[in-house]
């Protein structure tokens, strides 16, 4: 027979073991503390009172498998499992503050909001949540534009799920495109009268042919490849339109739009915005200071290896794109140094096929012609290595 212990010796042993639990035990590590103070001070903003260091809470390093960010541990007091290594690698790119944050918030969603993960989209095809995670959904990333006033919106869904959608996610910004004159255009009708110079360069070559530029990229990472334009700023309001296209096979490549400051301009650091499509429809806007992109989103007007016009506006720090002349999405600007750069992406070791370039400008026209008249040489491309990855799961 298999021996048992006394019923009483069992009691004792539950007994001991329940009284040395200290289920109101409060140990934050130093690195998240800050997350946790701002989480109550949202909280109370919004009429919630949680008393966290008398009600316990754990958030500790672990070392997480299988490309997961943050576990919640649900018991008495919640613990929270941050990974370490992705922590400390998040440290070493721009939005580090709010990338981490925003994984703080969503691990106490789950912990102290009893949130699950909500994997719903919103009417622009964004997450409708932080909350989001778990299972991936038809293979899209949990990348979630947590910044600006959409940080707002969803810091008021994080606390009560019914929070309407803001129009700002479907509504183009108004702005006056009357107010702006064209500084520059080229349409590559031929190598003579265009504004870039073709030839060899760093990793790629660059030839205009058929009414076209041709950029045939030899580097082994995507590359925003910048042209600095003289007496240009891109803190200025503008408008920057090209027409791409992309035939090769590789339909979730990424091309399209970038601008912004290059790492010989002075003192200032490169930093690049970008907003670039693949041939699977989505399109992805993001800054090459970031370890990820800020989101990605699906959307019907691209024409998959056909030609597809691309136009940013910025109007003060606000930057709206349009893909084929339909509104796609707006969103703030990253970049706030002085800088001159304006280009495209162009993917790995691809070819991509641009046309109908044209940068206009909210000035004055004795302005606009002091740009075009300082264009004395041919314009050169400097490339910029992109970073363009997915953040890691939140479980």
């Amino acid at each position: 027979m298999k021996k048992q212990l006394p019923y009483s010796i069992i009691i004792f042993v539950s007994v001991s073991f329940f009284s040395c639990q200290d289920w109101n035990e409060y140990r934050v590590n130093s690195d998240f503390e800050p997350y946790v103070v701002r989480f109550e001070m949202e909280a109370k903003q919004r009429g919630e009172d949680f008393h966290l260091r008398e009600r316990g809470l754990i958030i500790e390093f672990g070392d997480l498998d299988n490309g997961v960010a943050g576990l919640c541990h649900y018991g008495k007091p919640i613990r929270i499992e941050i990974d370490r290594a992705y922590w400390n690698e998040m440290g070493k790119y721009g939005g580090a503050d709010l990338i981490r944050e925003e994984l703080i918030f969503h691990e106490m969603g789950h912990g102290i909001l009893g949130r699950k993960h909500l994997n719903t989209t919103l009417s622009n095809d964004e997450w409708k949540s932080i909350m989001c995670g778990g299972n991936k959904v038809e293979d899209r990333s949990w990348n979630t534009n947590y910044r600006g006033q959409r940080r707002a919106y969803y810091l008021d869904e994080l606390f009560t799920e019914s929070t309407a959608e803001p129009s700002f996610f479907t509504l183009p910004p108004v702005i006056d495109s009357e107010a702006f004159i064209p500084v520059l255009t080229d349409n590559f009708d031929s190598a003579s009268s265009s504004l870039w110079k073709p030839g060899i360069y760093p990793g790629s070559s660059v030839s205009i042919e058929n009414g076209m530029l041709i950029y045939r990229s030899k580097s082994t990472a995507n590359m925003a490849v910048l042209s600095e334009i003289p007496h240009f700023n891109i803190q200025s309001d503008f408008i920057l339109e090209y027409t791409f296209q992309y035939k090769e096979q590789a339909d979730s490549a990424k091309y399209g739009i970038a601008f912004g400051t290059l790492a010989n301009s002075g003192s200032y650091k490169e930093s690049v915005d970008f907003f670039v499509i693949n041939n699977n429809r989505q399109l992805y806007n993001g800054n090459t200071t970031w370890h990820s992109y800020f989101t990605q989103v699906k959307r019907y007007q691209i024409i998959p290896k056909g030609k597809n016009k691309l136009k940013i506006i910025q109007s003060g720090n606000m930057l709206s794109c349009y893909i084929n002349d339909v509104f796609a999405y707006a969103s703030e600007t990253e970049n706030t140094q002085p800088g001159s750069g304006i280009g495209f992406m162009v993917p790995a070791g691809q070819t991509l096929y641009v046309d109908d370039f044209r940068l206009s400008k909210r000035t004055t026209a004795a302005a606009a012609a002091r740009i075009r008249k300082s264009l004395t040489d041919k314009l050169n491309f400097t490339p910029v290595m992109s970073i363009i990855n997915e953040i890691k799961n939140n479980k």
